[in-house]
Parts: C-alpha cells; sequence; structure tokens
C-alpha cells in the first residue's frame, strides 16, 4: 500500500486479502532495516499486534513460569528451531 520512513527503519504497508464467500483483508507492517546493504525484517505487525512484543511477553512469561532459569529458555529455544 505504502511505505514510509521512522528513524532508521522504513515502515512498508499491506494487506492480503482472501477472497471467497467471507471477504478477508489482514493489515501486515513490515519494519525493515537497511544494514550493510541488506534489507532485514525487524519485526511485524499484524492488525496492530507487533510479533516482537508478543514473543517478548512470551519469553518473560516462561521465564517467570521457570524461575528466571535463562538456561531453560535457551533450550526451548533451541529444541523448538530443530
Amino acid at each position: 500500500i505504502g511505505s514510509q520512513e521512522a528513524g532508521k527503519y522504513v515502515i512498508v504497508e499491506s494487506n492480503i486479502i482472501r477472497e471467497g464467500t467471507d471477504t478477508l483483508k489482514i493489515n501486515l507492517k513490515w519494519r525493515l532495516l537497511n544494514k550493510d546493504n541488506q534489507i532485514k525484517i525487524i519485526d511485524l505487525n499484524i492488525e496492530g499486534i507487533s510479533l516482537v512484543i508478543a514473543q517478548r511477553e512470551e519469553f518473560q512469561s516462561f521465564l517467570a513460569n521457570n524461575d528466571y532459569d535463562l538456561d531453560k529458555l535457551i533450550e526451548k529455544i533451541v529444541s523448538v528451531s530443530n
């Protein structure tokens, strides 16, 4: 749809439209960073929900439920990645 500069980032706004009996339009905002001539996706905001913030909250909750053991969090992240 468009883009705008936001400090060192560029915010690109787009929509996903799924047509059918119930047409669905999802608003996406991509926060991009150009670093060393490579564009990196820093965050994705889906209908107003930031994936970075959601992930941070999930990590905080996991740590709170596991005696703030960072090693357990790292183990979980590695096991999910494999």
